[in-house]
């Protein structure tokens, strides 16, 4: 099964954005993990920060988080956010996507058990592919 979902990026506030967003949609928050719950070598300051929340609210589902890389601005801290159990479909997703745009993080086994890598494609859309395989 493959899905398609927004992921927003924020400077600092996804918490207090996603619990306006969760108020608003009627909604409820599935999964929050903070930088420091993450597991991964994350700066003292950057602990507390969100470092993935999920929000389900009629049938859809948001994605965000804080960015870690201070590089999110306005307008650009919207991501699309493939999700897939197929490692083949996941790799030529990645690969199809990142001909002629950059490569921000290689698909690779990350700590949460998942393969993961992020672009932006030659119109500079960003895109999140994640490949959770079945066990």
């Amino acid at each position: 099964m493959t899905g398609l979902n927004p992921y927003l990026v924020f400077q600092g506030r996804c918490k207090e954005a996603f619990g306006f967003y969760a108020k608003a949609l009627n909604g409820e928050i599935v999964f929050t993990q903070t930088g420091g719950e993450s597991g991964m070598d994350v700066p003292e300051e950057q602990k507390d920060l969100i470092m993935h929340i999920t929000l389900n609210f009629d049938g859809n589902t948001i994605m965000g988080s804080d960015d870690f890389l201070s590089n999110a601005k306005l307008g650009t801290n919207v991501h699309l956010s493939i999700s897939t159990d197929d490692v083949n479909k996941g790799s030529k997703f990645f690969k199809n996507l990142s001909k002629d745009g950059k490569v921000d993080m290689p698909m690779e086994k990350q700590n949460w058990g998942s393969t993961f890598g992020m672009l932006t494609d030659k119109y500079g859309i960003k895109w999140m592919v994640n490949v959770d395989e079945k066990s």
